[in-house]
């Protein structure tokens, strides 16, 4: 398991709130989201938020794996999963976040290095 913080569903309800200016606006809202792209995924269709990413499903087929332990192969069925792909505007800002983080952990670094 990773040492990055986590933000769960609660956190987020949490902001949503604060931004709407309700707490129970934020829990609606966030579940109100959840539920259609949970129902949209399951009529078979994709969900592309703009500036966010793509959700959708994908088929898997039934194949035969293998335990890595035993050596032992089995079957595992045919199944449909969710996948998200995150679209290039978060990737950028995603990155750049992570630059001025860095950049500024270096500047604490050389600051701290002057004492």
């Amino acid at each position: 398991m990773s040492d990055v913080p986590r933000t769960t569903t609660t956190d987020l309800k949490v902001v949503v709130g604060q931004i709407l200016g309700s707490p129970e606006a934020g829990i609606a809202a966030v579940d109100a989201v959840r539920r259609a792209i949970v129902a949209e995924l399951c009529a078979g269709r994709t969900v592309s938020i703009a500036h966010l990413g793509l959700f959708e499903t994908v088929h898997q087929p039934r194949r035969i794996e293998r335990n890595q332990r035993t050596r032992e192969e089995f079957e595992v069925q045919a199944r449909t999963v969710a996948r998200f792909r995150t679209g290039k505007s978060l990737n950028v800002v995603v990155n750049n976040a992570a630059v001025v983080r860095a950049e500024e952990a270096a500047a604490q670094a050389v600051r701290g290095g002057e004492r």
